[in-house]
């Protein structure tokens, strides 16, 4: 489906050029959105070990401070140390040691 919208936008700018900045643009958004969403499948396969405060084993990808994210316990509300990636975010709190 987001192939498909980028092939139309191809199609347009190559109709429409002087609308050629913003099409090119949105393909560039779409592209990005595509590579998130690949990213975001990859990490539902990932395992959260679980909170070191109450054990439960629902936690969520939280962001913070805009492009860093942390894990946050959906229970207690623990908190795990902030990261610039999800990935290291999730190891953090996968190396956590329990109080």
């Amino acid at each position: 489906m987001m192939d498909e919208c980028i092939d139309i936008l191809k199609g347009l700018y190559t109709a429409y050029p002087l609308e050629d900045r913003k099409i090119k643009s949105v393909i560039r958004k779409l592209k990005e959105v595509r590579e998130n969403l690949k990213r975001v499948t990859e990490m539902q396969r990932v395992t959260l070990d679980p909170c070191p405060f109450c054990g439960e084993v629902t936690m969520v990808v939280a962001g913070e401070y805009e492009d860093k994210f942390y894990i946050c316990c959906l229970t207690c509300y623990a908190q795990g140390p902030v990261h610039e990636l999800v990935e290291g975010a999730i190891d953090l709190w996968n190396r956590r040691i329990a109080p």
